[in-house]
């Protein structure tokens, strides 16, 4: 089972595109959301793909243990390798950010399979073509 998720701040419009795919969960209180979604049974053994908004499209690759100026996990190793999705049309990214959506994929990626992506808007129509038939496929 695959599980899409992205954050309070993500234009509802746009997640329209993606309703007829399935649920998309949101990320409203980092702590609280990360919380209900890694402790639902419905989640076990799920792969998890992130997406936010940005000015350049990538796939990231790594997720550092840095938020803003701090540790995220004081006894945790400094990166985790994320899972890369195949034939994406988007690159991967150079280097790591420590924003939130950092702090997703470094707690989410202990224990499932983590993807991200960071689109434009102008590729929106092309992540969600992709996502589409990555679904398809599962």
């Amino acid at each position: 089972m695959v599980q899409l998720y992205t954050f309070r701040t993500f234009p509802p419009k746009l997640l329209s595109d993606l309703a007829s795919l399935n649920d998309v969960f949101i990320f409203n209180g980092l702590h609280e959301s990360f919380s209900r979604l890694s402790n639902s049974e419905r989640h076990k053994n799920t792969e998890l793909i992130g997406f936010a908004l940005n000015n350049n499209s990538r796939q990231e690759q790594l997720a550092i243990n840095r938020f803003n100026s701090g540790k995220i996990e004081i006894d945790g190793p400094s990166e985790r390798l994320l899972n890369i999705l195949p034939d994406t049309p988007f690159s991967l990214s150079e280097k790591a950010t420590h924003t939130f959506c950092n702090w997703t994929m470094y707690k989410l990626s202990k224990d499932h399979k983590v993807s991200f992506f960071h689109i434009n808007i102008k590729d929106w129509e092309s992540f969600v073509e992709y996502i589409t038939g990555h679904l398809a496929q599962e």
